[in-house]
This record gives C-alpha cells, structure tokens and sequence, in this order.
C-alpha cells in the first residue's frame, strides 16, 4: 500500500511538473520569437494563395505538399491582422508545438515511461533547439500540425479490441492531417503499423484505406506536380541508405550535443528495440511503430530530395520530426535503463538534463540568427513598399533585394493598397537608397529610346570619352585599361527628382551601378552588380529624392545611354 502511494504520488509530481515544463517552454518560445518576421516559404502563402484572386488554388501542392490545412490558416490571419504583426501567426505555431509534446507525454506514459522519465522528454521536446526552424517559422505550421494530428490518430487507434467509433474519428484525423503537408503520409503509416502490431493485418489495412483513398484522390485531382518532382535518378537511389543513416545520427546528436554520439545512440536503440521486440504487440505498440516510423520518414524524404545530398537529411525540420516519432521509444529504452535503480535514475536525468540545456542554447542560437536576417528583411520589403506605391519597379529588382521569389511588385502594391503592411518607424535613407538601388532597375530585350526627353544630365565622367548620338542618346567610350564612371544628376535645378535611363551595351559584360544622396551627409548606397548580355537594355527609374545615379559600365566595350543629356 505504502509502495502504491508513493508510486501515485510520483506519478501526480510528475504531471505538474509537465504542466509547468509546458507553462515555461510557452514563455521560452514567445521570448525567442519577439523578434521574427516573414520570410520564405511564408511568402507563398501571402501572396499567392487565398480564396479569390489567387495564382494558385487551395488545393494544389506547395513544394510537393497538400498544404491546404496551413494555407486556410495564413490567409485568416492575413485578414484580421495582415502583416503588422509576426506574433499571432508564430503563436499559432507555438500552440500546436505544446500540445504536440503534450501528446508526446500522454504517448509515453501509455505505453509505461516513467513518469518522470515522460516528463523530463516531453520538456526538452518542448524546447527543441535541435528542430529551431519548427519553433520559429510560422510556415512550419504544416509539418507540426501533420505531426499533431498524427499523434492524434495513434493515440485513437492505439486500443484493444474490434474496430470502432475511435478507428472511424482516426480516420477523419488522419484527413485532416493529410491537408497539412506530406509529413502526414509517414504518420498515417504509423498508425497503421500501431494496429498491425495490435491487432494484425485486417484492422490495420481499414486503419489506412480512408486516408490513404483520399489521398490518392488529392493526387489525382490537384496534385499532380507533387509526384516526379524531386531530382531523383540511379546515383541519388543509390544513397538512400546514406541518406536515412544520415537523418537518424545528426537527430540524435544535434538534440543530445554529444558530437559524434549520434551514430551510437541510433545502434543503442536499435539493439534495445530488437531485444525487447516482444513488447511491439502490447500497449508499447505506438513505440515500436515509431522508431520505424523515424525510419521510414527519412526514406521517403529521401525519394524527391536525396539527390540534393545527404547533408540535407539533417535539417532542424526533419530532426524535430525525427525526435517527436522516436520520443516514445527512447522513454522506454530509458525506463527500462534506470529500472527504477537511484542511480541508474539520477543518470539517466543528468543525460536528459544536458540535452535540455544543449537545445536551450540551440534555441537561443539560432533564433537570434534568424531574427537578425528578419529585421533586415523587413526594413528591405517595407522600404520597397514606399517605392511601389507610387511609380515603377522592378521584379527582377525586387527578387533580388529580398531573395523572395513568391514576393512580386503586384502583390506588395495590393498590400500597399489593402493597409496589410505594417508603418515603418525606423527605415533609414540607407534602406530606401538600398531598396531603391534594386526595384528600380529592370534588365530585359528592347530598344534604347533616343526620343524619349532627356530626363538626366551628365554631371561627371572619369576614365571615359563621351559623344553625343541620337536625340537624347550618348556613347560612353572607356579610356584603354580604364574603369569608366560616369555621373548622371537629374535634369532641372540638381536638387533631386525622378530619373529616368535606359542602357545598352553591344558586348556585355558587368554593369556596377550606385545611388548617392544630394543632401549634405551625401550617403551612397550599395553596389549592384547587373549581368548584361550583348545587347540588353537595362532601365532605371529612380524615384527616390534628392539622388544622384553612379554607373560603372563594363571597361570593355562602349556603352550606349539614352535619356540623358550632355
């Protein structure tokens, strides 16, 4: 009786000790993404999805993914919110996190990791710094929202008995989970293989066959472009193994910080899952059909991705992903290691203590890396908006200002136009001479337009002979071994205004062009670098105020400008 007692009593410990790990892992993540903001991937679901006026509909694929659960998400926000605010989208993120690993601990606990043991996972899960990218990228909501909502489904189907009322709610589970992304297709396997362990091959195949049906029916209908487009070919098959062993040794040792452990700790489980195989058909089912769904999952990453190499099986996305399958069966492994021994206990939470700390720094770490590359995203995007609004711009500019392609002039002047862009309080005359440096110049075929009116004065030229041609056209010869320069100020009083050229040059080569401010500080902006084709017409349309435009035209052949005066 006393025996039973303190069992219980550890057992109600242990669970507030999860209710607090999960209160703390909350303040954590809200902490470390104060200060985020869109970037990649997030784009795609900003501009170019949504229920009306959408290039893409809600049903094809993104990146190979059915990702009609995140993109419903993103664009009710998107219209409560807009972009004034990073948080509501990233708070979404953090809530299907939590109760993800709050799951991960009801897993453990049913199939009999000790308690404290399922605890002290389940926080560290909570702070996953070896899977960052899943904690702080708000699009990450489809791969932890599959894997939510997996762990949902085996925990329905992880029962005894015929197949029933919780078998068929599985099934809409396991849907629903399907319109989160491809992550699903592997936690659908999972379930399955729970009831095969449990309840042989008859309830697992009705476990799997709804899901499975309307996926293939998704196929079918919309995702097409989902199959065939890895770049798999006979080399990349041949490193499937690489790629699996790769994904499976750098989860472990990324989350525990044991460098070089990682492969050790995959051998280590795989010899305790293979002496204790007895257990897979018991209540530790859900387990055992884990770990090799951990297996499985890296396989058929490996199939569209492989070929990329098997470094890439590594990604913090595919690590979190790879921790939250195997959790269940290192907790047993574990248990099992402490067998309720003081001391064999006291090391088994000194080893999960240090990956505690090891992904709290990992956090920490690289969240501040991507927060620093966010803010100067955003001063780039919002400092764009001011130049879309009113004239110009440049696609091609705008890709390569932010190195967004989902992000083009069109979309941003709707974002403009509708009020979804947050006002920018501390844009800077560098980030407007740096925003307008790119959107304001656009390469392409053409012709140069010698009676377009003279829009811009040559103000100086080094290194370079200058001749009038047509209209309002000039050739720019460079002086032997020379780096041409030339000046172009606006036409009028010199005080600033738009500035309108185009350019062309007959052999190609590199155009290095500059923005100056007129004003006394005289700031310059960055270098940009433009690639011409022999023959390419390059225009500039500088709306920004008070601006002088610096070219440096390619030293080996003459240039030809138009619009411009002498």
């Amino acid at each position: 009786m006393g025996r039973t007692h303190r069992v219980d009593r550890a057992t109600r410990v242990a669970a507030a000790g999860h209710v607090i790990s999960l209160a703390a892992g909350l303040v954590v993540l809200l902490v470390v993404n104060r200060h985020q903001w869109f970037a990649g991937d997030d784009w795609n679901f900003l501009a170019r999805r949504g229920l009306r006026n959408a290039e893409a509909g809600l049903l094809a694929p993104h990146n190979e993914h059915w990702s009609t659960g995140p993109i419903l998400i993103f664009r009710a926000l998107y219209s409560l919110v807009g972009l004034r605010s990073y948080l509501p989208y990233v708070a979404v993120l953090i809530v299907i996190h939590l109760a993800l690993a709050h799951l991960l601990w009801r897993i453990m606990r049913r199939v009999g990791v000790d308690p404290v043991v399922a605890t002290a996972l389940a926080a560290v899960f909570a702070v996953l710094g070896a899977g960052t990218e899943n904690l702080v990228w708000a699009f990450q909501i489809g791969f932890v929202g599959s894997v939510l909502l997996g762990m949902t489904a085996i925990l329905l189907v992880d029962h005894d008995g015929p197949f029933g009322r919780r078998d068929r709610l599985a099934w809409l589970v396991s849907v629903l989970s399907l319109t989160f992304s491809g992550i699903s297709v592997t936690m659908v396997a999972v379930a399955g293989l729970t009831v095969l362990l449990r309840r042989g091959m008859r309830q697992a195949a009705l476990t799997i066959v709804v899901p499975a049906a309307v996926y293939l029916l998704w196929l079918v209908i919309a995702g097409g472009d989902a199959l065939g487009t890895g770049n798999t070919d006979l080399t990349s098959l041949l490193r499937f193994s690489d790629y699996v062993w790769t994904g499976l040794s750098t989860a472990f040792e990324r989350s525990v910080g044991l460098a070089g452990g990682g492969p050790v700790m995959v051998l280590a489980l795989a010899v305790w899952l293979l002496r204790r195989s007895g257990l897979a058909s018991t209540r530790a089912a859900p387990a055992f059909a884990g770990a090799l769904g951990a297996v499985a999952l890296f396989g058929l990453i490996a199939l569209g991705r492989s070929a990329l190499g098997v470094a890439q099986a590594g990604n913090p996305r595919y690590v979190y992903i790879c921790v939250a399958l195997a959790l269940p069966s290192v907790g047993l492994a574990l248990t099992d290691l402490a067998s309720g021994v003081a001391g064999r206990t006291i090391a088994v939470l000194a080893l999960v203590g240090l990956a505690l700390v090891n992904n709290l720094a990992l956090l920490r770490h690289d969240a501040g890396n991507d927060a620093e590359r966010e803010r100067i995203l955003e001063r780039r995007v919002l400092a764009a908006a001011e130049l879309v609004d009113p004239g110009p711009a440049s696609d091609e500019g705008l890709l390569e200002l932010t190195s967004l392609p989902d992000l083009d002039v069109r979309s941003l002047r709707r974002m403009v136009d509708d009020g979804k862009l947050p006002r920018p309080a501390d844009l800077t005359a560098e980030d407007r001479l740096t925003a307008a440096t790119y959107v304001q110049v656009a390469t392409g075929p053409g012709t140069l337009g010698p009676s377009v009116p003279a829009g811009a004065r040559i103000g100086s030229v080094g290194q370079a002979a200058v001749e009038r041609g047509t209209g309002s056209c000039v050739r720019v010869t460079p002086e032997a071994g020379g780096g041409p320069e030339v000046v172009l100020t606006p036409v009028g009083d010199g005080t600033g205004g738009p500035v309108s050229v185009s350019l062309s040059t007959p052999a190609g080569g590199v155009l290095e062009l500059f923005l100056r401010t007129t004003t006394p500080e005289a700031l310059t902006g960055p270098p940009r670098k433009v690639d011409l084709e022999p023959g390419q017409v390059v225009r500039f349309d500088d709306g920004a105020p008070d601006t002088v435009l610096i070219l440096h035209p390619p030293a080996g052949s003459t240039t030809d400008l138009c619009g411009v005066a002498i």
